[in-house]
């Protein structure tokens, strides 16, 4: 497959732009996928995309970090990207302390937020990491904030995750408590070495809300003053009802083990609250196996209301794909109802949740729905074997970034691994108003540096099947056909049949309702899945089907394709009701006129079902006089008089 490369720098501290000898970046695995294009990368010994978040204008947003050397350590990164995934700004945040960007998101005001960690003595004598927000604007990534805002106490800080609640007027932050009960953390029982953590801040001045907001930590049931539990929240969102879902990690989930060091494991932590904090306690809420290791990275909502969480799985038992070790890890995702029950089960000696991988480390850091209700996963993967197909590196001993497509019940259904012979890592994934996806992260030049890359890319769609006809009158018909995997959307051409030139439409669903035809006639149909606005992948047209119209209507008939409308009170003066039967499921509309013609309102407009309908019409600012309703089904048209006294 040809990729075409397409790169884009910045001078980082006024060192000079030099264009390095890259690895090749090519997919193995044959996965279903069509690559547009490949965009690297920014200067610097070592970079990598953390984040991403789409915008308003159909470009993104990509958070990360810079490493140049000891001197400067790590440093902040956002890039903002066209709806042509074009750069438009780099903001680098030059700093002499560590400060990484972790979480990035578009505020309501068009503006970027961001969050993450910083090493500073903001609070407390010495250096310690906290929780790090700032504020950017759209136009040139200039700081809106100088310096952001720094939250915690005396410990080590992270920030993860960050989003605005518009309603509430409030930005959210997850991620991790330090252990030092000062500052910001001053209310709270700590018992380990991280919390999982998430407060409010208001949007007028970036405090933490306390009255109509949170400051929350989530710990879990296997705690102690001595604790060394590691407990941190990595994705948050804001669900169909408003409440906020977070998901993570929890060493405080987890019984000891004598077997097991202390608070060594962890469970996949879902935690959903309302927006002043309440904590309306998922059940189970914890998800795994107990004395393994697993956490998720990120949560989604999907289609049917309920909770997917992807991250990873660590196995302590050769009994699995996996055998325990160092860098052992499987893929993980975890989906669960709305209440939190009903998780997906079939993992290898897992309660809940699944695992997926080879006898490598393999692991999952973002998700994102597909089109056909399945789930597309995205991470890194070092295996070549089991529920991976192949990898770059024959000795696999570095990481390929690894794309792992599951159906609806979390069973694999492919698998495809691009990169080269250095380490090459997904950390996010969008899919794109466009229908198309982008994922970022970074990718290896050498064996001891990388570059930021975002990869796009769209996956081909199946041919449709299940082709049928109902719903045939004199001048319509429907038009079905099963759902596709991938498809963003169809088209279906007709045409009369014969060489006739054929006829093109959209359709937004598996099905197409066709008007306009001719009586007695037969007609050739065919419909083709697109997966994406860009025309990358789609299929090829299905095998052709016919229909025929029905016999057209002699001079005299009374076939009508509605009855007589039925107007009482009529005369009226508050209020009538309007109704008419119609034969078959229909689009109706009924338009309002004056006595000279003027249109004054559609009283309706839709699909209405056959049978007995009826519509209300209220006198409100009719004048008495008479007015003329004008009722539309499909092509017949009626023309009843009405009177307002």
């Amino acid at each position: 497959m040809k990729s075409i490369l397409l790169g884009f720098l910045i001078a980082f501290f006024s060192s000079p732009i030099y264009i390095p000898k890259v690895e090749a970046q090519t997919f193995c695995g044959s996965p279903p996928i069509v690559t547009p294009f490949i965009k690297e990368y920014f200067y610097g010994d070592m970079v990598t995309a953390w984040a991403m978040a789409p915008l308003t204008d159909g470009g993104v947003v990509i958070a990360g970090e810079i490493f140049t050397n000891n001197a400067t350590k790590r440093n902040a990164v956002v890039i903002r990207l066209g709806a042509n995934l074009s750069e438009t700004w780099v903001q680098p945040f030059t700093s002499d302390v560590n400060l990484v960007a972790y979480a990035v998101a578009q505020a309501s005001d068009g503006s970027i937020l961001v969050c993450g960690t910083k090493k500073s003595n903001h609070f407390g004598p010495t250096q310690n990491y906290n929780v790090w927000f700032t504020k950017l604007a759209l136009s040139d990534g200039h700081e809106l904030v100088t310096g952001g805002y720094e939250y915690g106490g005396d410990g080590n800080e992270d920030g993860y995750g960050i989003i605005e609640d518009v309603t509430n007027q409030h930005y959210i932050i997850v991620g991790a408590a330090g252990k030092v009960a000062t500052d910001d953390l001053a209310n709270f029982s700590l018992n380990g070495v991280g919390e999982f953590w998430a407060f409010t801040i208001k949007t007028s001045d970036y405090t933490i809300d306390y009255t109509n907001g949170f400051n929350a930590i989530f710990p879990g049931a296997y705690t102690s003053s001595d604790s060394d539990a590691d407990d941190f929240a990595r994705s948050i969102i804001i669900d169909l009802n408003g409440n906020y879902v977070i998901s993570g990690f929890c060493a405080s989930c987890e019984p000891q083990n004598s077997d097991i060091p202390p608070h060594q494991t962890q469970q996949l932590k879902l935690v959903k609250i309302t927006p002043t904090g309440t904590n309306l306690n998922l059940d189970p809420g914890e998800y795994g196996e107990d004395f393994h290791d697993q956490g998720g990275y990120q949560v989604i909502q999907t289609s049917d209301g309920g909770y997917l969480s992807a991250g990873v799985h660590h196995l302590r038992t050769v009994d699995c794909k996996n055998s325990y070790g160092t860098n052992k890890h499987d893929a993980y995702a975890v989906k669960t109802a709305n209440d939190g029950s009903n998780p997906w089960t079939g993992g290898c000696l897992l309660v809940n949740g699944i695992n997926y991988g080879g006898f490598d480390k393999d692991e999952a850091y973002g998700v994102v729905q597909t089109p056909d209700g399945g789930y597309l996963l995205a991470g890194e993967t070092h295996s070549a074997n089991n529920d991976v197909t192949c990898n770059h590196d024959a000795d696999n001993i570095t990481s390929d970034i690894w794309f792992l497509k599951l159906n609806s019940s979390g069973n694999r259904e492919w698998d495809g691994s691009l990169g080269g012979i250095y380490n090459d890592e997904a950390h996010a994934i969008l899919r794109l108003s466009n229908g198309s996806y982008l994922v970022a992260g970074h990718y290896g030049n050498t064996d001891v540096k990388q570059k930021l890359y975002v990869v796009n890319f769209a996956l081909t769609c199946d041919i449709p099947t299940g082709e049928y006809t109902d719903e045939k009158t004199k001048i319509s018909a429907k038009v079905h056909w099963n759902v596709t995997n991938s498809a963003n959307k169809y088209k279906v051409q007709y045409r009369v049949t014969g060489t006739n030139p054929w006829i093109t439409v959209s359709a937004t669903n598996n099905y197409k309702k066709l008007t306009g035809l001719t009586c007695n006639t037969q007609y050739d149909w065919q419909v083709r899945s697109v997966c994406n606005d860009l025309n990358l992948g789609n299929s090829a047209w299905s095998s052709t089907q016919t229909f025929s119209t029905l016999a057209c209507r002699l001079s005299g008939d009374d076939d009508k394709a509605f009855s007589e409308v039925q107007i009482f009170p009529n005369p009226f003066s508050t209020s009538t009701t309007i109704s008419f039967t119609i034969v078959e499921n229909s689009q109706v509309t009924i338009d309002l006129f004056d006595l000279a013609g003027r249109k004054l309102e559609t009283i309706l407009d839709g699909n209405l079902e056959a049978g007995i309908n009826s519509v209300q019409l209220s006198r409100e600012l009719l004048a008495s006089g008479i007015y003329f309703l004008k009722l539309k089904v499909n092509e017949e048209t009626t023309i009843t008089k009405l009177l307002v006294q």
